[in-house]
């Protein structure tokens, strides 16, 4: 399975940068190609699900979320469902600096593409890269988000 991993320092306290990365309501505004995030009530709890809407190397994705593990503030991993593409994605919040006003945002997502041979073809050629920059470009986003709101307090 490819594994796409990235990490960011954000200039904001982990409680800042989790409430913009864990709570559903900002999903679309940072997560890079996200067209709609559809939760249900009990989201992000474990066990929780969302309808998700994904636009990545010019193909739109539907998939379902499952939230597999969740540690409020600290971390959470989601299960990806979808008829093209499955996978796992993980992400943790760390203070990070000598007076915790920091926090290093690292991201890892796991998945499998659907088609065998023709799948993993188009993955090596076109949608590692995307996903690649797709996460990378999320990290920014967050980090955008987080550091303007943390300006602000």
């Amino acid at each position: 399975m490819p594994v796409v991993k990235r990490f960011i320092v954000v200039n904001a306290p982990v409680e800042t940068v989790a409430e913009f990365g864990m709570n559903p309501k900002y999903r679309t505004q940072w997560y890079d190609g996200m067209l709609s995030h559809t939760p249900d009530d009990s989201y992000p709890q474990t066990g929780s699900t969302a309808e998700v809407v994904v636009k990545s190397a010019g193909v739109k994705l539907e998939l379902k979320e499952r939230i597999l593990a969740y540690e409020p503030g600290h971390s959470i991993q989601i299960k990806l469902d979808g008829k093209l593409l499955k996978g796992v994605t993980d992400w943790t919040y760390e203070p990070e600096g000598e007076s915790g006003d920091q926090t290093r945002i690292t991201a890892h997502f796991d998945y499998k593409m659907a088609g065998g041979m023709l799948g993993a073809l188009a993955n090596s050629l076109v949608v590692e890269r995307a996903n690649t920059k797709g996460l990378e470009n999320s990290l920014r986003n967050l980090k955008r988000l987080a550091e303007s709101q943390a300006s602000q307090e």
